[in-house]
């Protein structure tokens, strides 16, 4: 009953932090670009497709999650609504995780086990939502992310409780199997933070036992059925997809390592700059990690107790999860997606009381009047810490080296996706022009015909035209190559309000420096493009609707078999 009071509480809190998000930021959107991607191989198996990104295409595995995909297609065949309903699913797994780690602490660190919520979990609580981030990619991202972040963290709890020597029952180590088999579904970097997790698992185990049979015993579930799901996996894609990892890591990642570490350092430290409040976690578990290893090499029997074992498991976590965008050259999100999910694990290591007192503090009083003045200090910082990042909040994202919102991520998914509906009418015969596409999710998920996702997430052809993704970061897969063999019907799409005024883009001075030309590698001002593809304003009189476009040559007839009127805008640029 107590714990179904804390999870309660927990839900309710975590609930209304997700409402105020929603309802202040990001109402009515529902999910970001690339989950629209999720989206539409949804709509695809449900519809008796398969897993195709264009139903007739070719089967490929542009989503990340092989599980998460499962999940959103369960719900789109259950419910309308079915975004609505995985915001809420995602409300109620980063409660849990969450919940599990407020019990911990305060079972284990703050020795707290009457009251609903201690005060340093409820401080703990508030700095995990009040902060701008993780909420905002754990729930309304509709990605995998709070799937992932759920597991992570119930590992991590799992791993924390074994080093204050809490795990010993073989459910407990089936119920972390369970956990590693579904983390090898939902990301590929599961394959490290299963190794990771087992050779923690390992480690703690040995430390309490210092038996060898009793450690392989340990490690026997969680390894086995950790490995048998990343093989039946791997099996899986290799028949299905004919690559043992998906899509996406093929088009997003650069097999230049040297790039990939410029940019993973890059990426870390904007993190640490529009996050300062995080700075205190990291370099605390550099600090602990130092401490407990330095002190270890001093010592002849290098035993160290339980609070000393967990600090530094949860130590070894925060440090993996900061060096992967190290090697993967992060991401180009706002607000830091590759380290959201982690980032209440990051601020449990500022709660292991009994390890700060024993390796920083002498002096220790449980004094009721301590406590409220431990709770007033707390309630004092919460603003401040609010307010840290606060003025990033209000710079245009454009002009700065970093991004605070993810409200253009959100927005461009809805209005490219009623974009696309109003293309359907557009265009009202059979078989649909073929668009390429850089933003490949909102504007597939809606549009009848086919998408040729030029970023190369859904495209195995531009995802392995070259093996080193240098420009643009998650956009530098393009291949003009490439481009030539999918010649797409159309090429881009924007509908033009005034046609008197309208300046074709490529005329213009600042042109060269556009995200357009840039993500397709300044392809508009090749002899190639120019004699395969002329810029057109499309006019659908029936609509009272002008579209501008790039046509490929042998395409515009048809337009013109259907009705459309077609202007050829001259090229101008010099």
């Amino acid at each position: 009953m107590k714990y179904s009071i804390k999870f309660l509480f927990v839900l309710v809190l975590v609930g209304l932090f997700a409402a105020i998000i929603y309802y202040t930021g990001y109402r009515p959107f529902k999910g970001t670009d690339d989950a629209y991607i999720y989206f539409v191989y949804a709509k695809n198996i449900a519809n008796g497709h398969g897993l195709v990104y264009t139903p007739g295409g070719e089967s490929v595995e542009g989503f990340t999650s092989m599980l998460w995909m499962f999940i959103i297609t369960a719900f789109y065949l259950i419910t309308v609504n079915f975004q609505y309903a995985l915001m809420a699913l995602n409300v109620f797994m980063v409660s849990y995780a969450l919940y599990r780690l407020v019990r911990f602490i305060d079972e284990y660190y703050i020795k707290d086990n009457k009251s609903i919520i201690s005060v340093p979990s409820l401080f703990f609580l508030l700095l995990v939502l009040m902060v701008k981030g993780y909420l905002d990619w754990t729930v309304f991202s509709l990605l995998e992310t709070g799937l992932w972040s759920t597991l992570l963290i119930l590992c991590s709890v799992f791993l924390l409780e074994a080093a204050t020597g809490q795990i010993k029952l073989l459910r407990q180590r089936i119920y972390f199997s369970i956990l590693l088999g579904l983390l090898v579904l939902t990301r590929p970097e599961s394959l490290l933070w299963g190794s990771v997790f087992i050779v923690l698992f390992g480690f703690i185990n040995w430390h309490h036992s210092k038996n060898v049979k009793k450690v392989i015993t340990a490690l026997s579930y969680p390894m086995g059925f950790f490995l048998l799901t990343a093989i039946l996996l791997t099996s899986f894609r290799l028949y299905y997809f004919g690559y043992p990892l998906p899509n996406t890591y093929y088009a997003k990642v650069s097999a230049n390592w040297i790039y990939n570490f410029k940019e993973g350092i890059i990426y870390f430290l904007k993190y640490l700059f529009v996050y300062p409040l995080h700075v205190i976690p990291v370099v605390f578990a550099v600090v602990s990690f130092l401490i407990i290893i330095i002190n270890q090499v001093g010592k002849a029997k290098r035993t160290m107790d339980n609070f000393t074992l967990s600090q530094l498991v949860n130590s070894v976590i925060v440090l993996v999860a900061l060096s992967i965008p190290l090697l993967t050259g992060g991401d180009h999100f706002s607000l830091f997606r590759l380290y959201q999910p982690l980032v209440p694990v990051f601020f449990v290591l500022l709660f292991n009381m009994p390890f700060i007192k024993k390796q920083f503090f002498t002096i220790y009083t449980n004094t009721r009047w301590r406590k409220y003045l431990v709770f007033i200090l707390l309630l004092l910082i919460l603003p401040v810490i609010y307010l840290m990042n606060m003025p990033k909040y209000f710079i245009n994202s454009e002009k700065v080296p970093y991004k605070v919102s993810l409200l253009n991520d959100f927005s461009f998914a809805e209005s490219h996706r009623k974009e696309s509906e109003l293309l359907n009418k557009f265009f009202d015969y059979t078989p649909k022009p073929s668009f390429g596409r850089i933003w490949a999710g909102g504007y597939a998920y809606a549009y009848s015909g086919p998408t040729v996702d030029l970023m190369g997430l859904n495209n195995t052809l531009m995802a392995h035209a070259t093996k080193e993704k240098i420009g643009l970061k998650n956009h530098a897969a393009f291949d003009k190559n490439t481009f030539y063999l999918l010649k797409p019907d159309l090429l881009i799409s924007v509908i033009v309000e005034d046609t008197s005024n309208f300046i074709l883009p490529e005329n213009s001075s600042n042109f060269d420096n556009s995200f357009d030309n840039n993500a397709m590698k300044n392809i508009f001002r090749d002899e190639q493009f120019i004699n395969l593809y002329q810029p057109v304003l499309i006019t659908n009189n029936n609509l009272h609707l002008t579209l501008f476009t790039y046509a490929r040559n042998d395409y515009i007839p048809i337009l013109k078999e259907h009705g459309l009127g077609i202007k050829i805008l001259k090229r101008e640029y010099r």
